[in-house]
């Protein structure tokens, strides 16, 4: 249809309506939450952070979007609004990396936390992780594993009491499509509290074995029994007065009781394996749509 000063007129007019209708819509949202902040206090039903809930909103919301709007906008847009209104239900902060030391994960911090939330800032990895058990921050970001780093992070979440913190989030949630350009970094979120369960979710464990016990060995043991390995890294070190090699792989499910739930591992490892420790996990991401 040709537009008219008439017609554009009126179509300006229609969009101003529907701004008001989604200013309405985030302000009862507000109040809602608020709501939800004092429901919370008042039965001491948890922290205002939630990533199961998230993933869920966000995993709802990319299944019924149908329209010229990109997936990214959409996940943006409401990672904005969980953002804010996580902040809006009580203190939050995340404890992430310099800018200048790490653009790349500083960078998916905001774009997942969002503009409203408090960030500490830290000099390094163990920094971020000791900020977090101390309380001084709900969550931190830290670098997915390497391979075969001589003192890894991930090796401070080994402790296994209340405060240490554990894996609870992975991002991006949104996955990036392969020809953007950008090379993949990804990181992930750790926090002192059970992230939930999901439809779809990955975990992170720990397996104490041998030194003798190979990579190879390990990915072997996971595939065989359906868990689709993906990250692993490991750690060479002795624990009573012998040599231990730690590999850490996250696996498909949600593990929080790995010496019930992954008794395959130890069956097809024997006595390579001494022990099994879950460290979190995270929701799945969801793979971009094409186009």
């Amino acid at each position: 249809m040709d537009a008219t000063p008439n017609s554009l007129d009126d179509l300006r007019r229609q969009i101003d309506e529907v701004d008001a209708g989604i200013h309405d819509l985030l302000m009862r949202r507000a109040a809602i939450v608020a709501d939800v902040a004092a429901h919370k206090k008042a039965t001491d039903a948890g922290l205002s952070y939630q990533p199961a809930r998230e993933a869920f909103i966000l995993r709802r919301l990319l299944a019924r979007h149908d329209c010229g709007l990109s997936q990214r906008f959409v996940v943006r847009l409401w990672r904005e609004i969980l953002g804010a209104t996580t902040r809006l239900q009580g203190d939050f902060r995340v404890a992430a990396p310099r800018i200048e030391s790490d653009p790349e994960i500083w960078t998916l911090a905001r774009e997942h936390f969002g503009s409203e939330v408090d960030f500490i800032i830290q000099g390094s990895v163990p920094q971020i992780i000791n900020a977090v058990r101390e309380g001084e921050a709900q969550v931190g970001i830290v670098p997915l594993p390497v391979f075969d780093e001589p003192q890894p992070w991930w090796a401070r979440l080994l402790q296994g009491d209340q405060r240490s913190p554990r894996i609870v989030g992975r991002l991006p949630f949104l996955e990036r499509q392969p020809d953007t350009g950008h090379d993949r970094v990804d990181a992930f979120v750790i926090g002192a509290f059970d992230r939930g369960k999901t439809a779809a979710d990955r975990s992170v464990v720990a397996l104490e074995c041998e030194a003798a016990t190979s990579r190879s060995a390990v990915y072997e043991a996971a595939s065989s029994a359906g868990l689709q390995p993906g990250v692993h890294a490991i750690w060479e070190t002795r624990a009573a007065g012998a040599e231990v090699r730690w590999h850490l792989i996250d696996i498909q499910g949600y593990v929080d009781d790995p010496q019930e739930q992954l008794g395959e591992i130890g069956l097809a490892l024997g006595a390579g394996l001494r022990g099994l420790r879950a460290l979190g996990g995270y929701a799945t991401p969801v793979r971009a749509a094409a186009g």
